[in-house]
């Protein structure tokens, strides 16, 4: 059996077998693998025969492919954690892409953001060119975490930030306090960055572990 990718919502993509059986999984895959999923069979990978995948299991298949996993936090709004192992300017810009639009008609977008590598082949090649995307993106509210994550939540800051939109917070418990309070139901908080420095904590303290 395979699965094609249908669309993507606040709570992950929806994918529909040969059947047409519509499943929401808690995952997001890239844009362009709407028609064709990186896998031969989803189902035999997740286990979803007979029984729907555990939370433990999307968490592997998300780590394994680096993809997105979709998890629902305790104090309201979803989570989207990228498991992209050294994320890089593009794969920001992707992931902020596609969770802009699942919120767009309602709901808000916080932006966690560890260290993101500028490479010499990103599209988005310049603190500048990667500051002003977030904001054309409709980032409600962007937070670094750690002083790897300062650069980058400066430049968005200077971009367009009037009111406190782009913050930056040098501890993971106060980044962690602030998570805990900023999202409402139809939010979608988006956390990425490379694993050291502060963001390990920040996900140690939302009970992720890998």
């Amino acid at each position: 059996m395979s699965w094609r990718v249908d669309s993507v919502t606040r709570a992950g993509s929806q994918c529909v077998d040969e059947e047409g059986n519509l499943v929401t999984l808690g995952l997001v895959y890239p844009e362009g693998s709407r028609d064709n999923l990186p896998h031969d069979s989803l189902a035999a990978l997740l286990g979803l025969e007979p029984v729907a995948p555990t939370p433990a299991k999307l968490r592997g298949v998300a780590q394994r492919e680096q993809l997105v996993e979709v998890f629902d936090l305790d104090g309201g709004g979803t989570c989207w954690l990228d498991w992209t192992e050294s994320p890089q300017a593009d794969d920001l810009v992707a992931k902020v892409k596609q969770a802009s639009a699942v919120v767009r008609e309602e709901g808000r977008l916080l932006v966690v953001s560890g260290l993101v590598a500028i490479g010499p082949d990103d599209d988005y090649d310049s603190l500048p060119a990667l500051g002003a995307a977030m904001i054309r993106l409709r980032v409600d509210q962007w937070l670094g975490v750690g002083v790897e994550a300062k650069a980058l939540a400066t430049q968005v800051g200077l971009e367009g930030s009037w009111d406190g939109e782009s913050l930056w917070l040098e501890q993971a418990q106060k980044a962690y306090d602030y998570i805990r309070e900023w999202p409402q139901s139809n939010d979608v908080v988006l956390i990425i960055g490379h694993r050291f420095g502060e963001l390990p904590g920040v996900l140690a303290l939302l009970g992720v572990t890998p």
